[in-house]
């Protein structure tokens, strides 16, 4: 598992490493944890086929959790209009750390998979790796 003051990693030339079974494990874990707080069913399989990298509302992390709480994902951040459903998440991902203006750090343990999706383009040879690693995992079919 990551460090969280060792994982910063911003857009360069060189790509972000696969994740491994088990940091996509801990990325389904994760958004269970944000499901859970906002009393939705946790996910078992994540419907990667419909999810768009890079979208704020319909990337891997928006499509199975954010967008369903009124929430949107920016670089590194949950954002939310509501300020009740900020505190909710900011309980979840960053209890130490309170959210800031309806914006809610997004934890490594999800950052390590999305950002390594937000890489690719569809049906792109790193999508393709993603997608593989994940079905390995037993996260998508």
């Amino acid at each position: 598992m990551y460090d969280e003051d060792d994982y910063e990693h911003e857009p360069q030339d060189e790509p972000m490493p696969m994740p491994t079974a088990s940091d996509v494990i801990a990325f389904r874990d994760a958004i269970n944890r944000g499901r859970a707080a906002f009393d939705l069913e946790p996910v078992e399989l994540f419907d990667f086929d419909a999810c768009e990298p890079g979208s704020t509302t319909s990337c891997l992390s928006a499509m199975h959790f954010a967008a369903l709480v009124g929430g949107t994902v920016g670089i590194h951040h949950f954002h939310f209009s509501d300020a009740s459903a900020a505190r909710i998440a900011a309980e979840v991902f960053n209890p130490s750390t309170p959210e800031w203006s309806g914006s809610v750090r997004i934890p490594e343990q999800i950052r390590r998979v999305t950002d390594v999706f937000d890489e690719t383009a569809y049906g792109d040879d790193r999508w393709c790796r993603l997608r593989d690693a994940m079905v390995d995992a037993g996260v998508v079919e």
